[in-house]
């Protein structure tokens, strides 16, 4: 037996002594076929010694704990490695190659980004055929806007800034922001339902507002406090009592009749009792009319579900009663039938023998 020595034990120990060993065997082979192996290894900046910088990718591939076990065998064979394996070691070093590529195509990448991520304005500069006119157009149109917007934003502040400090003591600010931007001609009014302004600009909304809100110096008003104060005493007041606050609502004419708008002065459908025609009543006899017709509009019956679980218990088993009824009907019903069914097969059978028994007897 030989023994081993310490030249083999550091080679078992360490097995990149060993594959060190094991390549240098057979680049020589190799170096006598090719002579093209060392413009590749120059290429490629590795010692053609060693093949150092790829055996650190290939132990990593190599050494790795089989089964279960945890642990990776620090030995190391020399007759493991074969020229498959070192056919794995050259496509490593072809992938080491593209790095110094990927460089160069990376810095192209950062060019083609860049030319996407520009406005358009630095295409219309690098463009020929376009004149620079439509350059300095689109220039000062954005210009305009961004003054504009500026602008905007500012008025909005200051109206916000008179509504938080405004206070019960102070008069009120009669402010309203400027739009110095042009409206949109697509958006709708929800006011009137039109083309071309908002519902705060909506002039139909500012009509109705002076009309249902009538000013304090109107003699009609006078008349009213007037007649409030002794109520009993004339029955004219009665409406104005009734009736004032349904004025500030927007009510809309429905095909219904009951549903329609009614003045509380004549009693009549269409008008209201601002643009009555018809003199003051004294009688009470359009409120009758009123009252009349409320009565009469149809209301959806509400069904009375029970409160208590104790009426909601009765109730399922009311439910279970019927239900179980029912089916004892049906039932009784066909065993009825079935008894009627059995019945005539058996006279049948009956009158079958007796034919049989005539017709053999002499």
């Amino acid at each position: 037996m030989n023994r081993p020595t310490k030249i083999s034990k550091r080679i078992e120990n360490n097995p990149v002594l060993a594959l060190q060993n094991v390549l240098q065997r057979q680049l020589k082979q190799l170096q006598e076929k090719t002579t093209d192996l060392s413009k590749f290894s120059n290429e490629s900046h590795i010692d053609g010694f060693g093949l150092k910088l790829s055996l650190t990718d290939f132990l990593n591939n190599q050494q790795k704990p089989k089964g279960k076990s945890k642990t990776v065998k620090t030995g190391f064979n020399k007759g493991t490695l074969l020229p498959k394996d070192f056919v794995s070691l050259v496509d490593q070093i072809k992938k080491y190659e593209t790095k110094n590529n990927f460089q160069k195509k990376k810095k192209k990448l950062k060019r083609r980004i860049e030319d996407k991520q520009t406005p358009q304005i630095r295409t219309n500069f690098r463009s020929n055929n376009e004149p620079p006119n439509k350059i300095i157009r689109q220039i000062k149109n954005k210009s305009k806007y961004i003054e504009l917007n500026i602008i905007n934003k500012k008025q909005q502040s200051k109206y916000q800034k008179n509504k938080i400090g405004r206070s019960s003591d102070q008069p009120r600010m009669n402010f309203t922001p400027r739009y110095f931007l042009p409206v949109d001609p697509k958006m709708k009014c929800f006011v009137c339902n039109q083309l071309g302004h908002f519902a705060k600009d909506c002039p139909y909304k500012k009509k109705q507002n002076q009309k249902n809100f009538r000013s304090s110096s109107s003699p009609e008003k006078k008349q009213n406090k007037n007649n409030s104060q002794n109520v009993n005493e004339e029955p004219n007041s009665l409406p104005n009592f009734l009736t004032g606050n349904f004025n500030k609502k927007q009510l809309k004419i429905i095909d219904n009749p009951y549903c329609r708008i009614f003045c509380s002065n004549c009693g009549m459908n269409g008008h209201r009792n601002e643009d009555c025609e018809a003199p003051v009543f004294e009688n009470l006899c359009s409120y009758y009319t009123v009252y009349q017709k409320i009565r009469k509009a149809p209301r959806r019956k509400k069904i009375k579900k029970p409160k208590n679980k104790k009426k909601k218990r009765k109730r399922q088993k009311n439910k279970k009663q019927q239900q179980q009824q029912q089916f004892l009907k049906r039932n009784s019903f066909n065993q009825k039938k079935n008894s009627f069914r059995k019945k005539k097969n058996k006279n049948k059978k009956k009158a079958k023998v007796i034919q049989i028994q005539e017709s053999e007897s002499p």
